[in-house]
């Protein structure tokens, strides 16, 4: 009774599979890009579908290799925001016979809740959880150990760096300010600051798990140390200046860095400073479980 889940988010397809036991048999991922060029006009581009279709044949075959009894495909911000994610859906079931589920940021939110409880040692009464992905970031406001509030904004590191960064290597500061005072003006519009409650920042998503793999020089990911690991304001500040002064092929050498995600950390670490510092909180707890993990808590 193995049991796989097909995740297509704004960056990344993630594969992750399970047996009866809940013993984790695979958990991989695939960088596509999907929701590139999303923000210009809402239409997901001939070939980032194409490219990630090809992922979702490739562990859709494998699913069955492994003998998968049942196979979910879900997707995040990319298709909820996608005129022409029916299209896509279509081109899914056309090569999978599943129906794709695109989830809600309400539901996004509640499955990245499942995951980080279930994987964060010691949480206090009241915290935030936040998921920055490539088209959105979500937050879930927990207060009394009880979800009090869930957001989801569109603001992600792929979006961002199409519409602020695309095509510049080294970054100068009155760009980076630029992007940053837009980021803070819109979370900002979106997040209730008057609460002071909250002084435990939980992190989860590439982003953060990228930013402490750089932080402890992870030639090879290592999932175990990534979890509950701590990331300072202090670090992510120093990261932001070494993304900014480093061509696109400087930052594809980086120890830890993805090269593949080296074109929008920079944009992702904005978005995780800004948090930080908007909450006024110098560190954060980071969690590296995600969606696909939370899907599968309650079943």
């Amino acid at each position: 009774m193995n049991h796989a889940l097909i995740e297509i988010g704004s960056n990344s397809i993630k594969f992750y599979m399970i047996d009866n036991k809940k013993n984790i048999l695979f958990d991989e991922n695939s960088i596509t890009k999907l929701g590139k060029s999303l923000n210009k006009e809402n239409l997901l581009s001939t070939e980032s579908m194409k490219l990630s279709l090809k992922v979702i044949k490739k562990y859709y075959n494998k699913a069955i290799k492994y003998n998968a009894s049942k196979i979910d495909i879900i997707a995040t911000m990319a298709l909820r925001k996608a005129k022409n994610s029916l299209e896509f859906s279509k081109k899914v079931k056309n090569i999978t016979s599943i129906d794709l589920e695109i989830i809600s940021g309400e539901k996004e939110a509640q499955l990245s809740y499942l995951a980080t409880i279930s994987s964060i040692k010691n949480l206090p009464q009241n915290f935030i959880i936040f998921d920055t992905g490539g088209g959105s970031t979500e937050f879930i406001f927990v207060y009394n150990k009880n979800i009090s509030k869930k957001i989801s904004i569109d603001i992600g590191s792929v979006t961002l760096t199409e519409n602020y960064l695309n095509n510049i290597n080294i970054v100068d500061k009155e760009i980076l300010g630029l992007l940053k005072k837009y980021i803070k003006k819109t979370l900002k519009y979106s997040l209730n600051l008057k609460n002071k409650e909250y002084k435990t920042l939980i992190g989860i998503g590439g982003t953060v798990t990228t930013i402490s793999a750089i932080n402890h020089k992870m030639e090879k990911y290592d999932s175990e140390i990534i979890n509950n690991s701590k990331i300072s304001l202090k670090e992510i500040n120093k990261q932001i200046k070494l993304f900014s002064n480093f061509t696109l092929k400087e930052r594809e050498k980086i120890i830890g860095l993805q090269p593949k995600r080296a074109d929008i950390i920079l944009a992702g670490a904005l978005i995780v400073e800004t948090i930080l510092e908007i909450f006024n909180i110098d560190q954060l707890i980071v969690s590296d479980r995600g969606l696909r993990q939370g899907f599968f808590v309650n079943r």
